[in-house]
């Protein structure tokens, strides 16, 4: 299967869900990372590399929307864990 792969890789091809399946659970790292690679100069020629930080700050885990997402959230604004960040608290 990884020869496979490789031979979409070269070619431009897109792999489809049975590959990445195997990637995500039997590939070693060091087999997808030259691929990666490959494929990213491929979109970015000019081989630079940007990261982005993404960060989405919690000011608060008090809250009554009781959803799932928020699983950390505390109904009451009062128990010893509740908290609710000041802006400069969220600055620093």
């Amino acid at each position: 299967m990884l020869s496979t792969i490789r031979r979409k890789v070269n070619t431009g091809e897109r792999i489809d869900q049975e590959e990445a399946l195997f990637f995500l659970n039997d590939a070693d790292l060091l087999d997808l990372a030259p691929m990666a690679q490959q494929r990213c100069y491929r979109h970015n020629p000019e081989r630079r590399v940007i990261f982005v930080v993404d960060t989405n700050l919690n000011y608060t885990n008090v809250g009554d929307a009781y959803c799932t997402l928020c699983a950390f959230y505390r109904a009451d604004p009062d128990p010893k864990d509740a908290y609710t960040y000041t802006v400069a608290q969220m600055m620093d």
